[in-house]
């Protein structure tokens, strides 16, 4: 994959996640401008409480995630290309429909691949790779990104 030379050439989009000291998962969708390094947006996902935390991640609808990128591209411009993973939430008809519509390009590439991950990692605030952190609550989570 190239390097992308000038913004708005290539977004990234990806889920980092984490867990509050009681266990209960939450992720967040990042996207981030691969050239300038600029996270655009950071989405969070509902919470998984009570007896269906132990039944998976909490997910995000493809409908939920074209809406949220056709709001940047209202405030930013369109992306050339979008990259991400093949995950349910990024390969859903609603994502299809929405490349379609504005014609912009939509790359899979294998999940965990490390070129992507670090061109996120680095992206994030307080630059975001960690392996563990401990949040006690959702607004010590919303502090701390």
């Amino acid at each position: 994959m190239l390097v992308p030379e000038r913004p708005n050439e290539r977004w990234s989009l990806d889920f980092v996640s984490d867990a509050f000291t009681d266990g209960r998962r939450f992720r967040v969708l990042a996207i981030v401008d691969d050239f300038s390094r600029e996270c655009l947006a950071l989405v969070a996902l509902a919470i998984v409480l009570g007896p269906m935390a132990d039944k998976g991640s909490p997910s995000l609808s493809g409908l939920r995630v074209t809406r949220d990128l056709t709001a940047i591209m209202a405030r930013r411009g369109r992306p050339k290309t979008i990259v991400s993973d093949n995950g349910t939430e990024l390969t859903s008809m609603a994502g299809l429909r929405w490349c379609q519509e504005t014609q912009i390009d939509w790359h899979y590439i294998a999940p965990g691949k490390p070129p992507f991950g670090t061109l996120l990692c680095n992206a994030l605030p307080g630059n975001g790779c960690r392996t563990h952190s401990w949040r006690a609550s959702t607004a010590a989570s919303a502090t701390s990104l």
